[in-house]
C-alpha cells in the first residue's frame, strides 16, 4: 500500500509561480517586455524634458516595474492555481489509490480468513465423522464378540444341560429297572395264576411311566434350582419304591430291595 508522504502533501510553488519570480523574468536582461518598457519610459521622460541620460535610464526602469508588477502578480496567481489543482488531484488520485488498496487488502484479507474457517470446519467435520465412524466399528466389533460369547456360553450350558438331563433320565431309568427287577424276581417265586401275574405287570408298568414323567418334568423345570431338583428327584424315588412296595403288598409280596439300596 503507497503511502502519501507529509512533505508531498504540502504545496511549494515553482520560481514561475512567485512574483518575485515572474518579475525577475519579466525585468531580465534582453527580454521584450523589458526593451518595450524602456522604450516608453525614454519616451515619457522625452515628454517631460528629461533629456539626461541617467534621469531618462532611470525613468524607463520605474517604468518597467510599474507596468510588470500587476502583470507579474496577474501571472504568478494563475500559475499557483493550476499547480495547487494539478498537485491537488494527484494527491487524490492517490488517496484514491490508497483506498482501493486497503480496500482489495481487507476483500483479500476476509476471503482468506473465510477460506482457513471452512478449511478448518472441514477438516473439524472430517475429524468427527471419522472417530464416529471408527467409534461404531470398535463398539460393533465389541457387540460381535460379545454376541459370540454369549452364543458359546449358551450353547455349552444347554450341551451341559442336555448331558446332565440325560444323565438323570438315564439314573432314572437304571433306578426304575433295578426296583422292577427286585419286584420281578420276587414275584417268579410267588405261585400266582397267570392273570395275577400280568394284573402286576401292567400296575408296575404303570408305575413306573409315571415315575419317568415325573422325573423328566422336574429336570426341564427352569424355575427349580439344582439343588431343589436333586432333593425332588430323591423324594420321587422314594415314592415310587413305596408304590411298588405297596402294589406287591396286594398280592401278600414282601421284597427284599436287593437291586436298589
Amino acid at each position: 500500500m503507497q503511502i502519501i508522504p507529509e512533505e508531498e502533501k504540502k504545496y511549494t510553488p515553482a520560481p514561475e509561480e512567485t512574483v518575485a519570480g515572474t518579475m525577475k523574468g519579466l525585468l531580465s536582461s534582453g527580454s521584450s517586455y523589458l526593451e518595450a518598457a524602456k522604450t516608453r519610459g525614454t519616451q515619457f521622460a522625452a515628454q517631460r524634458g528629461l533629456l539626461n541620460t541617467s534621469m531618462a535610464a532611470g525613468a524607463s526602469e520605474a517604468e518597467a516595474i510599474k507596468s510588470a508588477l500587476p502583470i507579474a502578480q496577474q501571472d504568478a496567481g494563475y500559475m499557483q492555481q493550476r499547480g495547487l489543482a494539478t498537485q491537488g488531484g494527484e494527491i487524490q488520485t492517490g488517496l484514491y489509490r490508497t483506498q482501493g488498496e486497503i480496500s482489495g487488502g481487507l476483500l483479500a484479507q476476509e476471503g482468506e480468513q473465510a477460506r482457513r474457517l471452512s478449511t478448518q470446519e472441514s477438516e473439524q467435520t472430517l475429524g468427527r465423522e471419522t472417530a464416529l465412524t471408527a467409534q461404531k466399528g470398535t463398539i460393533q466389533s465389541q457387540l460381535a464378540e460379545q454376541e459370540a460369547k454369549d452364543r458359546a456360553a449358551l450353547s455349552a450350558q444347554e450341551s451341559t444341560q442336555e448331558i446332565t438331563l440325560e444323565n438323570i433320565q438315564q439314573d432314572g431309568a437304571n433306578y426304575r429297572l433295578g426296583l422292577e427287577n427286585d419286584v420281578k424276581t420276587k414275584l417268579a417265586e410267588m405261585e400266582l395264576s397267570s392273570q395275577e401275574k400280568t394284573s402286576v405287570g401292567n400296575a408296575m408298568t404303570e408305575l413306573g411311566n409315571l415315575f419317568t414323567e415325573q422325573l423328566a418334568n422336574i429336570q426341564r423345570d427352569p424355575n427349580v434350582t439344582a439343588v431343589n431338583k436333586t432333593a425332588a428327584i430323591k423324594t420321587l424315588q422314594a415314592a415310587y419304591q413305596s408304590n411298588l412296595a405297596s402294589l406287591a403288598s396286594i398280592y401278600s409280596i414282601i421284597i427284599s430291595w436287593q437291586t436298589v439300596a
